[in-house]
């Protein structure tokens, strides 16, 4: 899906869609926002945040939690597409 991604997939290839959207891959975006996270809702999920947690903060209006979802939901509709 991303042959520019840097991420070694399990299966030897890069730009896998199975890693573009993981939970560790997710929870690396966060984790490498800080200033995004402080202003967000998303510091009070727990440590196993996953897209249906960050879709309801989305639901309620958190810019930061919209961010995460649309950047999955390109990712899912550009491998979708490719299929």
């Amino acid at each position: 899906v991303d042959l520019t991604d840097e991420e070694l997939c399990g299966c030897g290839s890069r730009g896998c869609l199975e890693r573009l959207v993981s939970p560790a891959r997710i929870r690396k975006m966060i984790q490498d926002q800080p200033d995004k996270r402080r202003q967000s809702k998303i510091m009070q999920l727990s440590e196993e945040t996953d897209i249906p947690q960050l879709s309801g903060l989305a639901d309620q209006g958190d810019a930061f939690a919209r961010e995460i979802v649309s950047y999955t939901a390109k990712i899912v509709s550009c491998g979708l597409r490719n299929i």
